[in-house]
């Protein structure tokens, strides 16, 4: 049985905030180090919505993402983006704040601490 999961660890800033390019710390090492497990007995598909050179991320993660293929989706609202992830037996979810609901057979989303929003002074 092939199972394709994919796993959206690489973003640009927007708002919500979301992991940009130059946070790639802790939780996309995190959300790296799943998809690099993952990868060695599935398809595994790394998400983002700019260029990313998976060598260089590799690299910058310690993880091996070799086994793992990049997909660039659109800059797109999340519920444009919903109907993306349908193509997914796996979704998950590692982006800070998302809203992005999955169509995909089963989904997770990765939390790695509790948002709040501040009360206006």
């Amino acid at each position: 049985m092939s199972i394709t999961i994919a796993s959206w660890v690489i973003s640009r800033p927007r708002v919500p905030a979301l992991p940009g390019p130059g946070t790639r710390g802790g939780g996309e090492r995190y959300a790296g180090t799943v998809a690099e497990i993952l990868s060695r007995h599935h398809d595994v598909d790394l998400i983002g919505d700019e260029p990313v050179d998976r060598s260089e991320l590799s690299d910058v993660l310690g993880l091996d993402l070799s086994r793992t293929t990049y997909r660039q989706w659109p800059p797109l609202e999340s519920a444009d983006l919903s109907n993306l992830t349908g193509d997914y037996d796996l979704f998950i979810n590692s982006t800070f704040g998302s809203n992005l609901a999955s169509k995909a057979a089963k989904s997770a989303y990765l939390v790695f601490f509790e948002l709040r929003t501040l009360p206006s002074r």
